[in-house]
């Protein structure tokens, strides 16, 4: 008995874990594990495999096409937010994916996104009803589990309907790999992404609160925006209805997310950046609207909708009535403002050893060593931010008295 092994059909350092080869396999004998780190992984069933090949044809980095330019850009590029300030307040950026979704539905089509499941996982799901748009709504940042997806979107395809999957870079490649064709009927909508972390290290994580309190955390909002877009918040709610809430700038997951300190090893050097996966509409946060456009209202966050195909156009002008303060901005400034558009992030130079110690110390302690955060730093960071809120009051303040 041979038993299970990584797919070795490309290096695991350039595996992205987006599930395409065990979607493909028609003797179900690849599957997608988590490795020692918390990241997905193939594993094939040798005594089942029969060496068909099909997995090598659906692997979207085997299969990675560069284009002849150095360099892709969009048709153009909005700055754009969602009509229902309500939406745009519930979604990370402008809301204008829920826009897109919600005229998906309304054409009787089915929308793919990442929902959290009951035991916190990330899972790509159908959605086929407005009322359960919310599921999908807002960004998750762990790796969402796309294999499973794939096969319903085709069976959705082949039979007519309209279908919106959204995903990152890496996966909107691999479904389009998965594919093998293109479907007029499919509409590919990638979001910005600044690469995955570790499953594992959010559940170590997780598990460290639940058994600060003692109970058992039932949700997460990644990008809670009550207290403002630019200074949104991640949101832990417990089973008893109490919520742990802290500033993303200052929580320590987020800090170690951001600080790529276990960031998927295929996401620092991503195939898929700079708009070459595929996707017919690329979404994100417009950060720098301010600097570009300083009386755009920012307030419940701004959406980046880069048009990367004639498809999208036309999907972009078919929700022309659910989207407003619509300004065509350049693609340098988002590039400028949100690097990761087109490029791909460095690991942190103790991403190695966070991960090889995460079984055996805990992860907070893990994460304030390799960041160097201790009370000092903790201090200052504190003070410099209440200088930030004074200077910011008093510039409001300024503002109305000279209105």
């Amino acid at each position: 008995m041979m038993g299970c092994e990584y797919l070795n059909i490309i290096p695991r350092s350039a595996c992205t874990g987006c599930g395409a080869c065990s979607a493909i396999c028609p003797h179900n004998c690849i599957t997608m594990k988590e490795d020692k780190g918390g990241f997905k992984m193939p594993m094939v069933d040798l005594d089942r495999c029969v060496h068909c090949g099909l997995c090598e044809k659906a692997c979207p980095v085997l299969n990675a096409k560069q284009p002849s330019d150095d360099e892709l850009r969009p048709i153009k590029v909005m700055a754009a937010k969602n009509q229902s300030d309500m939406v745009a307040a519930k979604s990370s950026s402008g809301g204008v994916f829920s826009a897109l979704a919600e005229d998906c539905i309304e054409r009787g089509g089915s929308v793919y996104g990442v929902a959290l499941t009951a035991d916190l996982n990330a899972e790509h799901v159908r959605i086929a009803e407005a009322s359960d748009l919310s599921r999908i709504q807002g960004s998750k940042y762990i790796h969402s589990n796309a294999a499973s997806a794939y096969p319903l979107v085709k069976a959705d395809l082949k039979a007519g309907q309209q279908v919106l999957f959204s995903g990152t870079p890496c996966q909107i490649a691999a479904l389009r790999q998965y594919l093998r064709k293109d479907y007029p009927n499919l509409l590919c909508v990638e979001v910005i992404c600044h690469g995955v972390p570790s499953n594992l290290a959010f559940h170590k994580y997780v598990s460290y609160l639940e058994n600060k309190r003692g109970r058992k955390i039932v949700s997460v909002n990644f990008r809670d925006k009550s207290k403002g877009w630019s200074n949104y918040h991640i949101t832990f709610t417990y089973d008893n209805g109490k919520r742990f809430s802290q500033r993303a700038a200052d929580n320590i997951y987020s800090k170690a997310y951001v600080s790529n300190l276990f960031v998927r090893e295929s996401c620092t050097d991503c195939k898929f950046k700079a708009l070459k996966s595929g996707a017919d509409i690329t979404l994100g946060d417009m950060w720098g609207i301010e600097s570009i456009l300083p009386s755009y209202d920012t307030a419940n966050g701004v959406s980046t909708i880069c048009v990367n195909t004639r498809h999208g156009e036309t999907a972009l002008h078919g929700i022309t009535d659910r989207i407003k303060d619509c300004v065509e901005v350049g693609y340098d400034s988002v590039k400028r403002y949100n690097a990761c558009v087109y490029k791909s992030v460095n690991a942190h130079p103790m991403r190695n050893s966070v991960l090889a110690e995460m079984d055996v110390r805990p992860i907070v302690g893990l994460i304030k060593h390799a960041l160097n955060i201790n009370c000092r730093t903790v201090a200052l960071k504190k003070i410099k931010h209440l200088k930030f809120c004074v200077i910011s009051y008093m510039v409001a303040v300024k503002h109305r008295l000279l209105k």
